[in-house]
C-alpha cells in the first residue's frame, strides 16, 4: 500500500513535531541500510526509558511515506520511539525477504535485530517493550520477525497482510508472540478467503497457524466496534481464548487500506498501540542474533545454461525452485555445491535457498 487518503493527511500533519523525524542509516554485513527515526517530543534519554515501535511499509513503498500515517501523533503522548525500516529492491521495487515470490534477498532479519542494538545504544530503551507492525508487504515481514526474533519481540500487528507459505510451514517461534491481525473481507490486493496468492496464505489459514502456536483453549468472544459511521464497512473484534494473547480485527466489506476517523470507525494506528501497551517480553534478548542466522545465499552464473554452482551449499537443508506464477517446480536435498537443473526449460524462475532453522532466501535464476 503506497498511499492514504489525502484528508488523512491533513489531520495529522499538524500533529507532528518534524524536528524530532531524522534519516538515519546503518550498515548490515556491508550493506547500507536505512531508516527513518522518530523520537517524541521533549524525550530525554537520560530520565526516560521508552519502548520501540516499528512499521513496516508495503511493497514498492517507502520508510518516508510510511512516517506521515500518524503512529508520530502517537508517540508523542504514548512515550515511544517510532522507527520506520526501509526495505530494499527486489528487482523492481522496494520490497521484504520474507518468503514471498517478490520477496527481496536483503538480510532484513539481520537488520532490525541490529537496528534494535543501535536504538538501544544511542537511548534509553526497555527491551522488554519492542513491538512490530506491518502493512501489508510489511505485514507479510512482520510474520518473518516472529517466527525468527521471537526472542526480541514484546507483541505484533499485522495488517492487510498474511503469512508467507514458507513461514506458515515452519512457523515456530521460540516464544509466542501476542499478535493482532486486521483484514478487510473486500480485499482485492491480499485475499481474504477464496484463492490465496501464490506463495501466500489466506486470512483464515494465518489465524488458524496462530491459534495453535499461541495455545488456543477453544471459544472466542466478538466485540462489535460502534458502527457511527457512514462508510460500508463494519468491524468485529475478535478476541480469541488463547494462553498468549491473539485478536483479529475484520472489517466486513473492507478493502485494502487502514482505517482511521472520522473517515472510519476506529483508527488502525491507534488500537495497534492500544494492543501493543499490554504486553512485555517475558525474557528479551539482549544481544543481536548470530551472523550464521543470515548465511549468504547464492548461486553462479545467473544467468545459467542450466548448471549452477551454489554458494554456502552446506549450510542449507533443501533448495526449491518456483515459477513465476508459483508452482513448485523443483524441491530437493542438495549434498553437492554443483546443481543441474538442465531439465528446465528457458526462462525466468524464483530460487529458494531454505536453512535448517526454516529461514528462507530468494533469488530469482534466469536460465538461457
Amino acid at each position: 500500500m503506497k498511499k492514504l487518503y489525502p484528508l488523512f493527511y491533513l489531520l495529522i500533519l499538524s500533529n507532528i513535531t518534524f524536528g524530532q523525524l531524522t534519516s538515519e542509516s546503518i550498515n548490515v554485513n556491508g550493506v547500507t541500510r536505512s531508516y527513518y527515526q522518530y523520537l517524541p517530543t521533549g524525550y530525554d534519554p537520560g530520565t526516560e526509558q521508552v519502548p520501540i515501535v516499528f512499521l513496516l511499509h508495503g511493497i514498492g513503498d517507502q520508510a518516508s511515506n510510511c512516517a506521515t500515517y500518524g503512529l508520530n501523533y502517537i508517540a508523542d503522548t504514548a512515550r515511544f520511539i517510532a522507527i520506520y525500516p526501509q526495505g530494499e529492491s527486489n528487482g523492481s521495487q522496494t520490497s521484504w525477504n520474507n518468503g514471498t515470490l517478490l520477496a527481496s534477498s536483503a538480510e532484513d532479519v539481520l537488520f532490525i535485530s541490529r537496528l534494535i542494538d543501535t536504538i538501544n545504544t544511542n537511548y534509553n530503551i526497555n527491551l522488554a517493550r519492542v513491538y512490530v507492525s506491518g502493512i501489508s508487504m510489511g505485514s507479510i515481514m512482520t510474520y518473518t520477525l516472529c517466527n525468527q526474533l521471537s526472542d526480541r519481540i514484546a507483541a505484533a500487528a499485522c495488517h492487510i497482510g498474511t503469512m508467507s507459505t514458507s513461514d506458515y510451514n515452519s512457523f515456530s517461534p521460540t516464544y509466542p508472540v501476542p499478535t493482532l491481525h486486521s483484514h478487510g473481507t473486500a480485499d482485492g490486493t491480499v485475499p481474504y478467503e477464496g484463492t490465496a496468492l501464490p506463495s501466500l496464505t489466506l486470512v483464515p489459514h494465518t489465524i488458524s497457524k496462530l491459534k495453535t502456536t499461541n495455545g488456543y483453549q477453544g471459544d472466542s468472544t466478538i466485540y462489535p466496534v460502534p458502527d457511527n459511521v457512514n462508510d460500508g464497512i463494519t468491524i468485529d473484534r475478535i478476541v480469541y481464548n488463547c494462553t498468549t494473547p491473539l485478536e483479529h480485527w475484520k472489517w466486513y466489506n473492507g478493502g485494502h487500506t487502514l482505517m482511521y476517523q472520522p473517515v472510519n470507525d476506529t483508527t488502525t494506528l491507534m488500537y495497534t498501540w492500544i494492543f501493543f501497551s499490554q504486553f512485555t517480553h517475558p525474557n528479551p534478548s539482549t544481544v543481536s542474533i548470530h551472523e550464521e542466522k543470515n548465511i549468504q545465499a547464492n548461486f553462479y552464473p545467473n544467468p545459467s545454461k542450466g548448471v549452477i554452482n551454489l554458494v554456502n551449499h552446506e549450510e542449507f537443508e533443501s533448495i526449491e525452485i518456483y515459477s513465476l506464477d508459483g508452482r513448485l517446480l523443483m524441491s530437493k536435498i542438495q549434498s553437492t555445491p554443483v546443481l543441474d537443473i538442465t531439465e528446465l526449460a528457458t526462462g525466468t524462475y524464483i530460487f529458494q535457498f531454505i536453512q535448517h532453522s526454516g529461514a528462507r532466501t530468494t533469488r530469482r535464476l534466469v536460465i538461457e
